[in-house]
C-alpha cells in the first residue's frame, strides 16, 4: 500500500518563528480572557449591590391608592414583594386570564389581607 502525502498549512512547531508567534497569540488570549473575567466580576458586583429591595407591608401596598405617598415612595419594593408572593417576575405584566395559577395566588393574597 502506498501512502500519499498531502501538503497542509499546519504550523510547524519546530520552526522558532512559528513558536514565538503562537506564544504571542496565547499571551494575548490570556490577557483578553483576564480582562473579560475582571469585567464580568465587576458587573456582577455592581448590579447585585443595588438590587436589594426594602421590606414593605404587602397589604398596605395593596390597600393604599397608587398615588399615595407610601406607594410612591415604595413603588419598586411593592411591585417586587407582590411579584415574589405570587411567583412571577413582574406582576404588572401578567395576564391573569391566561395564568390561572397566578390568579389563584393573587386571590389568596387579597384574602389574606382582608380585601375580599
Amino acid at each position: 500500500m502506498k501512502y500519499k502525502f498531502i501538503k497542509t498549512n499546519k504550523i510547524n512547531s519546530a520552526n522558532p518563528k512559528n513558536y514565538k508567534s503562537r506564544k504571542s497569540k496565547q499571551n494575548k488570549m490570556k490577557k483578553i480572557m483576564t480582562i473579560i473575567g475582571i469585567v464580568l466580576i465587576a458587573i456582577t458586583i455592581f448590579t447585585s449591590c443595588g438590587s436589594k429591595s426594602k421590606d414593605v407591608d404587602l397589604c398596605r401596598c395593596l390597600a393604599e391608592p397608587a398615588n399615595s405617598e407610601y406607594n410612591q415612595e415604595n413603588n419598586d419594593a411593592c411591585r417586587d414583594a407582590i411579584s415574589k408572593k405570587i411567583g412571577v417576575d413582574n406582576w404588572e405584566k401578567i395576564n391573569f386570564n391566561q395564568n390561572p395559577e397566578a390568579q389563584a395566588k393573587w386571590d389568596k393574597m387579597i384574602l389574606d389581607c382582608g380585601k375580599k
